[in-house]
This record gives structure tokens, C-alpha cells and sequence, in this order.
């Protein structure tokens, strides 16, 4: 809570006042707070609050006129004229927002929070350009550990989202040193880590996320997802199945549980999930195609046959398919078949496919 000119109000009328705002009654908390301005040197605070009360309310006048009054009067108080500029933003007048934010930069010299506001407000309207980068940058210099590290999230999140990944990569690594067992920092630079394909780097992270947040469900589904990248398979399905027990309904999930399990050879486990995900999406054709796989691995070249053909009839242009459902028909005594599914690989362009069995259909 920020507290400056005149008497301060007691800490039980603007609790209550507060406690009215979070609970979205705000005619009541209007009430108090215009009750509070009214007495003898009323805090900062309360006009603050007023005026937030007003922009809450969508009585956008009364709001600018309070914190107008507000800026003018106490310009270090800043978060005046943040909630000032988003009320010029929500009436549509974004060079208001802007003005008002540049007018209490130039205030306010060494203020992290309204660079970080800046820096937000053209982003919202003009994208990551230049100047807000600049802008970002700038407010580092000013910024507490607590607010560094926001804007080093914001800044390594963009870069990375443009490709520039040395920049990315640099404010990640700051990011981490800066606070190494924040669980927000944990989780965004281990999601990093994870993109850039260092998955024991990013478990390790992730690991230590987990034990400050245990139930962290995305964490969770992450640290599947790594082991599978890894090829450790036990650890893949062990993490898949503790994801499952929070969200069974999640496709993506049996899915690549089912390809951990079919790289571990467990392959009964496998097309469970396989089978899983067509229940819950028949059109799944991942799925389908590496239940087909599973199948033709395991030697049940008829089933896998089976399963090739429905998922060439929704895909009839994949030549793999057709590749390895020729296989299966080889090995299923059915020569001619295989040579005619080959032979629709070659006129597919897949030369190399063919080349590695058009021996078998010279005869």
C-alpha cells in the first residue's frame, strides 16, 4: 500500500474498502472512498482508489478528472498515472494513454513501472518494435530484482517469439541468475530450455518447479514430454500416467503415452492408448497410423493391414502408408498386393522407398 500526503486513513476503513473492490461490489466501495475524500486530509490513496472505482464502473470521467487531480498533485505517485492511461486506452485515445504515460516518464525519470507500462501500451497497439524493446531495456536500469524479473520474462518471451534467439537466450540465462527458485522463472525458462531441444536442462528445472508447485498439471505433461524427447521411455509413461489422473480427456496425452509405450516395446499398453485416442477422436490419424505400426512390429500383419487402409482412406496421399501396408501384405503371404501398393509409392515420387524392394516384385 502506498501512503503519502496527508493524514492516513485507518488501516481498517481502506481494508474494507478493499476488500469490497476484490469481492466486485463497487458501488459500496465507491460510497466509502467518496466518504473518505470528504474528511479532513484525505490520503493519496483514497483518490487512487476512487478514481479506480470509477474506471471499475466504466464512469470514465469522473475517473480521468480524479486522477488527473492526482497526477498533478502527487507526480511520483505512480500508479496514478498507469490507471490514468488505461482509462484514455479504454475510451479509444490511445495517443491520451501514450501522453500520459511519456508525461510521467519525464516526471518520473527512474520509474520501472511506468517503462514497463509504456513499453506495454505500444506493444498492445503497434506489436514488439524498436522502441518499446528500448524501452524494456531501459527500465532494467531502474528496476528492482522483483521487477526485473518481469520485464526480463517479457523481453526473453518476445525475442524468443521473433527467433532472435541469442538475445532470447541471454535474457533467459540473466533471468535465471537473477532468481534462480522463483517458480515463475523456473517454468518459463525450463518451457524455453525444452524448445531448444535441452530437455535434461529443462527437467532439471522443472524438478525443481515441481517441488514447490507438486500439482502443476502443464509442468507435469512438460516433464512427459522431455523424458519422451530423451527416449526414456519408463520415465515418459511413468509422468504420462500421474498428467492422466488430472485430465483423462486429454488427447495428447494418450497419444504420446501410447508412443512411449510402442518405443519401449510395451506394445499391448501401446495400442490401448492408441485405441484411447481413436475413441475419443476417430479421425486421429496419428494415432491410427502408429497403432498400424505397432501391429506390423509386433508381427500381426493382417490387424496392421487393417489399420493401414482406414488410415488411407482419410489420408490417401501418404506414401509411407502405402509402404509399409505393402509390407504387411508381403509378409501376410499376399505378393501381387504388396507389389501394387509399391508400385503406387514409386508414381508417388518416393523413388528411394522403392528402390529397397523393387527386387522383390521383378518376378
Amino acid at each position: 500500500m502506498i501512503w503519502s500526503k496527508g493524514h492516513a486513513q485507518s488501516d481498517t476503513s481502506l481494508n474494507s474498502t478493499l476488500n469490497l473492490i476484490e469481492s466486485g461490489d463497487y458501488s459500496t466501495a465507491k460510497k466509502q472512498l467518496q466518504h473518505l475524500s470528504n474528511q479532513k486530509s484525505p490520503s493519496d490513496t483514497v483518490f487512487y482508489l476512487l478514481g479506480k472505482v470509477y474506471f471499475l464502473l466504466e464512469d470514465y470521467d469522473n475517473a480521468k478528472i480524479t486522477l488527473e487531480k492526482l497526477v498533478q498533485s502527487t507526480p511520483q505517485f505512480e500508479l496514478a498515472p498507469i490507471l490514468l492511461s488505461d482509462i484514455y486506452d479504454a475510451q479509444g485515445d490511445y495517443s491520451g494513454a501514450r501522453k500520459t504515460l511519456s508525461d510521467a516518464i519525464s516526471k518520473n525519470p527512474e520509474n520501472c513501472e511506468i517503462y514497463i507500462a509504456r513499453a506495454r501500451l505500444y506493444v498492445k497497439h503497434s506489436g514488439y518494435d524498436g522502441v518499446p524493446l528500448q524501452w524494456y531495456e531501459s527500465a532494467l536500469h531502474f528496476c528492482s530484482d522483483q521487477q526485473a524479473i518481469t520485464v526480463l520474462l517479457e523481453l526473453a518471451n518476445h525475442y524468443f517469439s521473433i527467433e532472435a534467439f541469442e538475445k532470447a537466450h541471454n535474457a533467459y540465462k540473466e533471468l535465471y541468475e537473477l532468481a534462480p527458485n522463483d517458480p515463475i522463472v523456473l517454468f518459463d525458462v525450463s518451457n524455453y530450455l525444452s524448445e531448444v531441444g535441452n530437455y535434461n536442462k529443462s527437467n532439471e528445472l522443472l524438478d525443481k518447479y515441481l517441488k514447490q508447485i507438486p500439482n502443476d498439471s502443464i509442468a507435469i505433461f512438460q516433464m512427459a514430454f522431455n523424458y519422451l524427447a530423451l527416449e526414456d521411455y519408463a520415465k515418459s509413461t511413468q509422468y504420462f500416467t500421474n498428467y492422466l489422473k488430472t485430465d483423462s480427456s486429454d488427447l495428447e496425452a494418450w497419444y504420446n503415452r501410447g508412443l512411449a509405450f510402442a518405443a519401449n516395446k510395451d506394445y499391448a499398453l501401446a495400442i490401448e492408448d492408441f485405441k484411447h485416442c481413436l475413441t475419443i477422436d476417430p479421425n486421429h490419424l496419428e494415432a491410427r497410423f502408429n497403432m498400424a505400426m505397432v501391429h506390423q512390429n509386433k508381427g500381426a500383419y493382417d490387424t496392421a493391414t487393417e489399420q493401414y487402409t482406414l488410415y488411407i482412406q482419410n489420408n490417401p496421399e501418404d506414401p509411407e502408408a502405402y509402404f509399409n501396408r505393402g509390407y504387411c501384405k508381403y509378409y501376410s503371404d499376399d505378393p501381387n498386393g504388396a507389389c501394387g501398393d509399391w508400385k503406387q509409392v514409386l508414381r508417388m515420387g518416393r523413388k528411394d522407398l522403392w528402390k529397397s524392394v523393387k527386387k522383390l516384385c521383378d518376378n
